[in-house]
């Protein structure tokens, strides 16, 4: 969101965080508390650096538990460091998994390549 709040006044022609067809995920960080009535607000917000507090109530903002309950109407992309959040979203039985890198051609990324299998 901020990325796209930044390029709004160029001439790039990016998408604009209120258009229809945008949702901007709002993952789950240290705390992971974010949306948790259980919490203060104080202590919900405290995962979040204050350039990102500004998005979190955006109107399309939305978490993982909005995605898990409506999975077919979105493309979930997470890189290797962020597989962790899937947890939360709980791909349904048959869910497609796209994974767009090069073949493992070191010890490090054929490590990698089983921790994604598993």
């Amino acid at each position: 969101m901020y990325l796209l709040e930044l390029f709004k006044e160029s001439a790039i022609g990016t998408p604009r965080i209120d258009e229809d067809d945008i949702r901007v995920y709002i993952p789950r960080k240290t705390w992971g508390v974010y949306k948790d009535d259980r919490f203060s607000e104080k202590i919900q917000l405290q995962d979040y650096d204050y350039w990102e507090r500004e998005f979190l109530d955006h109107a399309n903002a939305i978490t993982a538990s909005h995605i898990r309950k409506n999975q077919d109407e979105y493309i979930f992309r997470r890189d290797f460091f962020e597989l962790k959040e899937l947890i939360d979203v709980k791909p349904e039985a048959g869910s497609s998994y796209i994974r767009s890198v090069c073949e493992p051609f070191d010890l490090e990324m054929e490590l990698d390549l089983k921790k994604v299998e598993n």
